[in-house]
Formats: structure tokens, sequence, C-alpha cells
């Protein structure tokens, strides 16, 4: 019998100023508009895609992060730059810019024996996936709540998604300016 998969992925997620900003956000959005599909996640950057491995090659996988996260060091500045919040009509986001999240990323990918496909175009999204109708409110409510140069600390994490888009997080690695 085979072992066990599971679908792992990395991301960096918001936290301070910025965080407390978008879980506002998502909780207006979600009771103003009901849910889309930015609410099946948390507030990220994706870094990888989802990949899968063996369920007993997860800790493998964290050393892996832990490893890499530590070999970039600490960014001379802060890891990422929120540039701009884009409200398109199929599609809101904060657009991201961030060499360091890129070479985490990468020397997480080259740690492994998994084949990880690395994420370029990073942005933690808002909303997508929703009725045009819902478009202006959703803008609405992203320029009322968000602000995109709020303070904003960030986490390198290996997740693992399990059924029903529920997340067990496997690494926590805080990063930031040194």
């Amino acid at each position: 019998m085979a072992d066990p998969l599971a679908e792992l992925i990395v991301y960096a997620c918001p936290h301070g100023e910025l965080g407390a900003q978008l879980d506002r956000y998502f909780a207006a959005s979600l009771a103003e508009c009901g849910q889309n599909t930015a609410h099946r996640f948390m507030p990220h950057v994706t870094l990888t895609g989802f990949f899968h491995d063996s369920i007993w090659s997860v800790r493998d996988h964290v050393a892996a992060l832990s490893a890499a996260v530590a070999e970039a060091g600490r960014p001379g500045v802060p890891p990422a730059t929120i540039t701009e919040m884009h409200l398109r009509p199929d599609f809101h986001f904060l657009a991201v810019h961030s060499a360091w999240f890129v070479d985490v990323a990468r020397r997480f990918r080259d740690r492994t024996t998994t084949r990880i496909r690395l994420k370029r175009d990073l942005h933690v999204s808002l909303a997508y996936e929703f009725s045009p109708e819902q478009h202006e409110r959703l803008a609405g409510l992203a320029r009322e709540l968000v602000d995109p140069h709020a303070p904003v600390e960030w986490t390198v994490r290996l997740y693992e998604r399990m059924p029903n888009d529920q997340w067990t997080v496997h690494g926590a690695f805080p990063c930031a300016a040194s």
C-alpha cells in the first residue's frame, strides 16, 4: 500500500496592522456579499504551487523551509513591499514585490527532491470568483478597510490542506528586516 499523500504549499502570511485590516475586510465582505473563493484561504502570498508528497516527508519539508529561511538571511529592508491595490472586475488583490520571498522559495525548492513550482506574480488575494454585481461593493470595502501601506510583519509557513479546506501549519518562520 502506498504512503498517504499530503497536499502542501508554502505561503508568506501578513500580520500586524495590515493583517488585522485584512481580517476585518474578509469578515465584512463575507457578511455583506457572501463567500467568494478568497474566503477559503487565510490572507497570504503564495510562494509555491501546491505539491504532493508522502505524509512521512512533511518533517523533511519543514527542515528544508527552516534552512531556506536561515540561508536567505534577514532582509536588510522589510521582506516585502505592497506596491498597490488592484480592483479589477473579476479579481481584487494587493500586488507584492519581494526578492526575499522569491529567494526563500527557490532555496526551499532546491533543498527538496519533490517537484515544486515557484510563484513569481506575488500578491495577496482579496476577492475572486465573485459575481459581477458584487464588484463595486467589494471594491468599496477594500478601499475603506485595507490600507496597502499599513505596517505589516510576515511569517513564512508550510501548510497542509486537509479535506473541506481545513489547514494545518507544519512550520512557521517569522521574517523581519535586520
